[in-house]
Parts: C-alpha cells; sequence; structure tokens
C-alpha cells in the first residue's frame, strides 16, 4: 500500500454556491436541495480523490527510474564532435531525492552511450535506496528496488554566437572561446519492479544550454524542460481500494552544468531534476561522471 500524505493529496471540500440571491424553499423543497447538494460534492470528492491518486502514482513512478530519480545530461553536442563514431561512452552517476518528510532516496546507476548517426543511445542500470522514519516503515514508499532506463538523443539546433579568433595583429594566436547555442530534443523510458508495483516511465525533454570550449575544456550549462508520464500497476492507496492501475503525466524541469575534458576524454555534470506536482516535492540533486577513452585528436 502507498501512503498518501497531506502534502499531495490533501482534498478540500467543495463550496457550492446557489446564487447571487438567497433562494426561498419550503421544507421538502430544502431537504431536497441538501441532498442533491451532498450527492453533488460527494461525486466531486471523488473524482477529486481519484485525481489525486493518479497525480500521486505517477510522481511516484517518475522518481522510482532513471528519468527522475537521476538528473539530467547536457545536450548532446553531436555525437560525431565528442568522440569517434565506434566509441562508447560509460557513465557512473548518482541522485539524491528528498520527495517527503521522514523519506530519502538515494540512486547509484551505471550507464553507456553508442553514437548511432546522428543520435545518441543509451542505456542505465540504478538501484534505488530508501532510508525513512518509523512513520513511513509500513508504506512500500519504504521499499528500495532496482530500476532500468533507456533514452535516445540528438541535436536540433546548434549555432555558433563567438567563433576562435584566427590571429591577433602580433601574429598571436587570440585565446578566444569558442562559443555555441544548443537546442536538442531527447526520448527517456524507464521501468522498476517497485515491489510488484511496476513502475513505468516515459518523458520528453529539451535540453537548451551554452557550449563554451577553449583549450581542452568544454563548459555547458544548460536547462531542460520536459513531461513525462508515470503510472502505477498493482497499486492500493487505502486498504478500502481495490488494486489497480494510476498514472498522470507531469511536467519535468532539469538543468545543470557540464564539463568535459576532451583529450582524456573525461567529464563530469552536476545537475539538479524537479518532477512538479501540485503538492509541491522535493528535488533531486545528482553528479554523473564520464569516460570515453583519451585521444590525442579531437
Amino acid at each position: 500500500m502507498i501512503r498518501t500524505t497531506n502534502n499531495t493529496a490533501g482534498i478540500a471540500r467543495p463550496a457550492v454556491a446557489t446564487g447571487r440571491h438567497p433562494v426561498r424553499t419550503g421544507a421538502a423543497g430544502a431537504a431536497r436541495l441538501r441532498f442533491a447538494v451532498r450527492i453533488a460534492a460527494a461525486g466531486f470528492a471523488t473524482s477529486a480523490t481519484a485525481q489525486g491518486n493518479d497525480e500521486q502514482a505517477g510522481y511516484i513512478a517518475l522518481i522510482s527510474t532513471p528519468v527522475g530519480a537521476l538528473t539530467p545530461l547536457p545536450p548532446a553536442y553531436g555525437a560525431e564532435s565528442r568522440r569517434p563514431a565506434t566509441k562508447m561512452l560509460f557513465q557512473g552517476r548518482w541522485g539524491r531525492l528528498s520527495p517527503d518528510e521522514g523519506l530519502s532516496n538515494n540512486t547509484l546507476g551505471v550507464g553507456v552511450e553508442v553514437p548511432k548517426g546522428r543520435w545518441t543511445l543509451g542505456g542505465t542500470l540504478g538501484y534505488l535506496s530508501v532510508s525513512c522514519t518509523e512513520d513511513w516503515e509500513e508504506f512500500s514508499d519504504c521499499e528500495s528496488d532496482i530500476m532500468l532506463g533507456g533514452s535516445m538523443r540528438r541535436t536540433l539546433v546548434r549555432r555558433p554566437l563567438a567563433p576562435h579568433a584566427r590571429s591577433s595583429t602580433a601574429g598571436e594566436t587570440a585565446a578566444r572561446a569558442d562559443r555555441t547555442f544548443v537546442i536538442g530534443i531527447e526520448g527517456a523510458t524507464g521501468f522498476s519492479p517497485r515491489q510488484g508495483a511496476n513502475a513505468l516511465a516515459l518523458a520528453a525533454s529539451f535540453p537548451s544550454g551554452f557550449v563554451m570550449e577553449q583549450d581542452n575544456l568544454r563548459v555547458i550549462p544548460f536547462l531542460t524542460p520536459g513531461i513525462g508520464y508515470g503510472r502505477l500497476g498493482d497499486t492500493k492507496f487505502s486498504e478500502d481500494d481495490p488494486s489497480t492501475s494510476y498514472g498522470s503525466a507531469l511536467l519535468l524541469l532539469g538543468g545543470g552544468v557540464g564539463f568535459e575534458f576532451p583529450r582524456s576524454g573525461f567529464g563530469a555534470t552536476v545537475g539538479f531534476q524537479k518532477v512538479m506536482r501540485s503538492g509541491g516535492g522535493g528535488t533531486a540533486l545528482g553528479l554523473t561522471m564520464n569516460w570515453s577513452g583519451s585521444s590525442a585528436r579531437r
């Protein structure tokens, strides 16, 4: 059973208006009016509760998979420009998220990316370790589990802003950095058994940022807006509810700063990922280390 917290499923009772002027009714009419109001209020409450459960399930599914548990990567700055087309990129990833008071998620993962034409295809295997207080121990939110993820991304727009100056008046090479504005597109999917709940996540995002290059350093500050869909199967939010599936679409906002050292093949990205929901929720912070092998020429 999944816990429903006050922050995520507090449903306000609807206010029922009868018009701008008071309505005079007899005893029978007043009884019928009160009955109709109660029926309408019950219907609104049921609908709001179902919507809240869908949103909560979507949120849990997203943060239980690499889509929401790990932070995004910089825009794919053209796989052909970063490394030879046959070379793989290996990743070590860490993310930390506190989705609610007394609950803390730590995710460790390893990943690999392979360039395929203009696309970069990737896969991630991770483990979600959950720490919780006594208030959460009887709920499945406190259970740890593995997760799997896949992605495909590419560059949509690459516009140079400040190219290298070829030479100065004194004949020396000017030390100006290349600056390029980049917009990418990324599709991602994730899955976790989630102790039988089978969390499934899908997402589409548009990482955008500036690539600044100078000598053997590439710095990429970026933001990644997107939308994700999360779904939990065989889930109960209370003992009285039957086990069924819940899910919803939620907005995503991530970002960070990437650092790449092309000659050595090493890189690092620090970032954040936020899954938006009406009741708030935490923000994932994370670190990715990557290596694609050293190369004398890049």
